[in-house]
């Protein structure tokens, strides 16, 4: 009984990475070619350059991305998070996006790799969530007491605070990028990385699997501060080392089948031009080398340059790498793909998923049907030479949109000018008197500002600088105050209008689309042509309503901050330093338009918010109030300069 327990007691070293993987991982029985098989690298031949780099000790944060059924989810952060669990044992931090999320990824990745392998069965928990079929939420304990500690990306801020971890994992970090409305934090996967805050960063370990999208989301956001790592094979035929991609997988074209395209399709060279045989690929994935940074291999294979200055490696491969299939599965892609017209939202839905799921590519939309992502410079670099307050010579209308909330109430004025631009001539906020109650507060912030717009503003003039121009209508929201905003509206100055509005699209608190009556009714008065607005009865408050298509207007307002000062449907801002407009371009660049990509499902786009939007909805809202007045952002300008502007002395 004592040597039994010396023997039990006795410590043991942990094994190497490469050594645990391949000496106790056997693959689950998931329906694959080697279900039940002990692990072998040279399923995926990759996958041991990525055990020499978890190895190397170089690395303190691991990315890895590539085609979607590559084995990307097992070799990212399934075995990585059961060798630190079963081998290290230690506890970790497993992000998900969603706390729903968590039982699936146990029962579909984790789960079934443990059953399979015989000692790691051993530590499957025993009792609590994750035990007998018992649903995943907040942790799952092991037999060894280490502890996965579930993280998400939309839980709250105190689900994550307060534990301490050296080691994070997450998977479909794209989903991480995002920052909850209700969060006053950074962006969730910074607040997973604060629960390692009080290890020292080189002994921090935190590993990353996703999917590339766009390159503003992760990973691919993380490409430019990482080791920008690349594979590379060696040709069979001139010798040089390269990475064949896409443009590389020729005989599809021509094909008048999907079968005959399978036949003629061949992977080649990209310097000599040679055909790669399936036989002679897999010789020259398996002998593959990683090159980090600058760095560059010589005829030889012989690796020269120094390593990059980070601790972040960005372990990224494409379907060349991925022995998973061949040429002749992609060309079935890429010829069903061919046959769809281009330029159509079928063709870009699969071109999305040729590019992110079948050559783990980052999938760049076309700019004229897509736009880009808009930055913080796209905004603040608009300004114009005319101070704050002072309306160019050329206006023709000033309108104004007004976010209302219970502290603040945010305001935009736009000047609409007869060459077709708008001009952004004063926006700001009027603070809500805490002091009294919320609503009688709002009301008086509300009469308050409605007498100042109302004021107008200084209109440009060589001869006399005392020349104004008056608002002529004025959009403010009614969507969470609406019988403090009738009543507000209804009391405003006379010979402006100041009309309710409310709006409908696809952001994170509204999911609808807006859709126009068909026809006018009772209730319905007035439907805009275009089909962005209807303007209804609101009989309990004796007042017309304005109910708009919030995601068309911030399009436009998002398309004019890209167009050329001057020309049609641009947006410039008042002159000012450098900073002046960071708070404004903030909140312009805190909600953006975005395609999801979720592997089996169609793309979903929507606006997701990243922080306080209130100048971007008001700015909307402006836009809206020109477009009412005869503005288009494809206005002609010769007809626009025919209007009469509103001055009074």
């Amino acid at each position: 009984m004592l040597a039994t327990a010396l023997r039990n007691g006795r410590g043991v070293a942990p094994r190497p990475y490469k050594k645990w993987i391949t000496e106790e991982v056997n693959l689950p029985m998931d329906g694959g070619p080697h279900q039940g098989k002990r692990y072998q690298f040279r399923f995926q031949p990759i996958t041991e350059l990525w055990a020499d780099e978890i190895d190397s000790g170089r690395w303190n944060e691991f990315i890895y991305s590539g085609p979607s059924q590559s084995g990307k989810s097992f070799s990212g952060y399934v075995c990585p998070f059961l060798y630190h669990i079963c081998e290290l044992n230690e506890s970790v931090g497993f992000g998900v996006p969603m706390e729903e999320m968590a039982s699936d990824k146990w029962v579909a990745d984790l789960k079934p790799v443990m059953e399979a392998s015989h000692r790691l069965k051993k530590l499957l928990p025993r009792s609590g969530p994750g035990s007998a079929g018992g649903t995943i939420r907040d942790r799952i304990v092991f037999a060894n007491r280490a502890v996965a500690k579930i993280l998400t990306a939309g839980g709250s801020d105190q689900s994550k605070a307060g534990y301490t971890l050296r080691v994070i994992l997450a998977t479909e970090v794209a989903r991480f990028s995002r920052i909850s409305k209700t969060s006053p934090e950074a962006d969730p996967l910074e607040q997973l990385r604060a629960r390692q805050r009080s290890i020292k960063t080189p002994d921090r370990r935190t590993y990353l699997d996703g999917t590339k999208t766009v390159k503003e989301e992760l990973p691919a956001s993380l490409w430019d501060t990482s080791s920008q790592s690349r594979i590379v094979t060696e040709c069979p035929h001139c010798g040089r080392w390269n990475i064949p991609g896409r443009q590389n997988l020729i005989g599809w074209e021509n094909a008048r089948t999907e079968i005959e395209a399978a036949e003629k399709t061949n992977w080649y060279c990209p310097d000599c031009g040679e055909l790669i045989t399936q036989a002679e690929r897999r010789d020259a994935v398996a002998a593959a080398k990683i090159l980090h940074g600058e760095q560059a291999i010589t005829r030889s294979g012989e690796i020269v340059g120094d390593l990059p200055r980070t601790r972040r490696l960005f372990f990224d491969y494409n379907a060349w790498h991925n022995l998973f299939l061949d040429a002749s599965d992609l060309a079935v892609d890429l010829w069903s793909a061919a046959q769809i017209e281009k330029g159509t939202p079928a063709f870009e839905s699969v071109e999305r998923k040729l590019c992110q799921f079948v050559f783990g590519t980052v999938y760049t939309p076309p700019v004229e049907e897509m736009g880009d992502i808009l930055s913080e410079t796209d905004v603040s670099e608009r300004r114009e030479s005319f101070p704050r307050g002072i309306a160019p010579a050329d206006t023709q209308h000033l309108v104004a949109g007004v976010d209302v909330g219970e502290k603040v109430l945010h305001w935009v004025l736009l000047c609409v000018r007869s060459s077709g631009s708008l001009h952004v001539v004063d926006y700001g906020t009027s603070d809500v008197d805490r002091a009294m109650p919320m609503r009688d507060a709002v009301a008086f912030a509300l009469h308050e500002l409605f007498k100042a717009l109302s004021a107008g503003v200084a209109l440009e003039r060589e001869v006399n600088e005392s020349t104004r121009i008056g608002l002529q209508l004025c959009h403010c929201d009614s969507g969470h105050l609406p019988e403090v905003v009738f009543k507000a509206c209804k009391a405003s100055p006379p010979n402006i209008d100041f009309i309710p509005i409310l709006g409908r699209g696809r952001t994170q608190m509204e999911k609808r689309r807006y859709t126009a009556p068909s026809r006018k009714s009772n209730q319905v008065r007035k439907i805009d042509p275009d089909g962005r607005w209807h303007l209804s009865n609101v009989p309990r408050a004796k007042i017309q309503q304005l109910t708009l298509d919030a995601d068309a207007y911030k399009l436009i307002a998002d398309s004019g901050f890209r167009t050329e000062p001057g020309k049609p449907g641009s947006i410039t801002l008042f002159s000012g330093p450098g900073n002046v407009h960071r708070t404004f371009a903030k909140h312009q660049i805190n909600e953006q338009f975005v395609t999801e990509e979720i592997p089996g499902q169609a793309p979903v786009s929507k606006w997701t918010e990243m922080g306080a939007n209130h100048y971007k909805d008001s700015l909307a809202y402006a836009v809206c109030a020109a477009t009412r007045l005869g503005w288009s952002p494809v206005s002609d300008t010769e007809a626009d300069s025919k209007a009469t502007p509103t001055v009074y002395e």
